[in-house]
């Protein structure tokens, strides 16, 4: 359980910095934050701007990628009996020898 938490942090921690690269300059950091959380991928405007940086494929599939992720969380959540508003934990990681644990 344990390796499935730290995994899931990591994959978190990808998934953040990856939005915070590709759309740095286009909105603020607020606005990150929110997209992060799932919400205000159907703007119009980000839209554009996102197809004028990466171009129209790039974008669909980004958007797209992320509404389905989306889509799984809520299942995740239904399963887990979660209403949403918990938050889940994640330990700290930290280096050791052979590579990162908890």
């Amino acid at each position: 359980m344990r390796k499935i938490i730290r995994d899931l942090g990591c994959e978190k921690a990808i998934f953040e910095n990856a939005c915070e690269f590709l759309l740095e300059g286009l909105v603020s950091a607020k606005e990150v934050t929110s997209l992060i959380e799932g919400v205000g991928w159907e703007d119009i405007v980000l839209q554009y701007k996102m197809k004028e940086r990466m171009g129209p494929s790039t974008t669909d599939a980004i958007i797209a990628a992320v509404q389905e992720l989306s889509r799984h969380l809520l299942l995740l959540e239904g399963q887990l009996g979660l209403s949403g508003d918990e938050k889940v934990q994640y330990p700290d990681l930290k280096p050791n020898h052979g590579g990162w644990s908890c």
